[in-house]
């Protein structure tokens, strides 16, 4: 992760709370990693299973650039092949929506759901780019 050029301060304030508001913010939080690597979980299978195909090997025999510039046949075959088997951001938010509607209603908001997916999404794009 680049570092930032600009100075930055980090100020910790203490929090006044309850007993009941520290067991609520912790299972707030174990939810929310429950859910986040559940999503992770489902976004690294769909990759496994998208990179095992004869249509994904294909794809990577295309040359990666063309004239020193991106081969963009190359990208829209990879997008298409996503989009075909189900592997974008709104796909594993839909996953995360499913398994919301359970328990986990009651500790985590639609919006942090979603959130938590596209954030879970983008650590699988990240590696799979590297």
């Amino acid at each position: 992760m680049k570092r930032s050029n600009t100075p930055s301060f980090i100020t910790e304030l203490p929090l006044k709370t309850t007993s009941a508001d520290e067991a609520t913010i912790l299972v707030r939080l174990d939810t929310g990693r429950q859910l986040y690597h559940a999503c992770l979980g489902e976004a690294l299978k769909l990759l496994a299973y998208i990179q095992q195909s004869k249509e994904y090997q294909e794809i990577q025999k295309l040359p990666k650039t063309i004239n020193g510039e991106p081969n963009k046949n190359r990208t829209k075959a990879f997008h298409e092949l996503n989009m075909k088997e189900g592997f974008t951001d709104y796909d594993i938010q839909h996953y995360a929506t499913g398994i919301r509607n359970s328990w986990i209603e009651e500790h985590i908001h639609a919006h942090i759901a979603q959130k938590l997916a596209t954030r879970a999404f983008n650590a699988v794009q990240k590696r799979l780019l590297e």
